[in-house]
């Protein structure tokens, strides 16, 4: 599928983000490529790829925000008072 917004969520932690006009390939789950790109690179793409695309204009596309951290070193805790009385 292919999707276009004029409010695309672009760069990393090195070079900044930014918000500009892209155009994501996505298959399945995965976004499979991004090209930056206008309306008008966006109507050449959909006629290069003979895909009907989606239009998300006025929309944010951004990365998934996961929380990926854990509590390792809080851990070892989770043992201490809960021993049985002997």
């Amino acid at each position: 599928m292919l999707v276009w917004s004029d409010h695309v969520v672009l760069g990393d932690h090195r070079s900044g983000l930014r918000v500009a006009p892209a155009a994501l390939q996505i298959d399945g789950p995965c976004i499979t490529s991004v090209t930056p790109c206008d309306r008008q690179g966006w109507n050449a793409l959909q006629d290069a790829s003979d895909q009907t695309g989606v239009d998300l204009s006025g929309r944010l596309i951004t990365p998934a925000f996961v929380n990926a951290h854990a509590h390792l070193p809080m851990a070892i805790f989770r043992a201490v008072g809960n021993q049985q009385a002997a």
